[in-house]
């Protein structure tokens, strides 16, 4: 049980980790005129996965 959730938590950071990464990316490509919605929208859904992350911790 132990094994299979340390797993699951080396799993999410990797997948958080690569997600930022393109998340990065992804805004760096976003020319400043355009709408700020997209990059708001993309904030907001990296806080809510961060925050998912830190429920997996403890």
């Amino acid at each position: 049980m132990i094994q299979s959730n340390i797993h699951t938590a080396l799993t999410q950071r990797r997948l958080i980790k690569q997600w930022s990464r393109s998340l990065t990316a992804h805004l760096r490509r976003i020319p400043e005129k355009q709408n700020n919605f997209q990059t708001f929208s993309l904030c907001q859904a990296s806080s809510r996965l961060l925050k998912n992350k830190n429920k997996v911790k403890s």
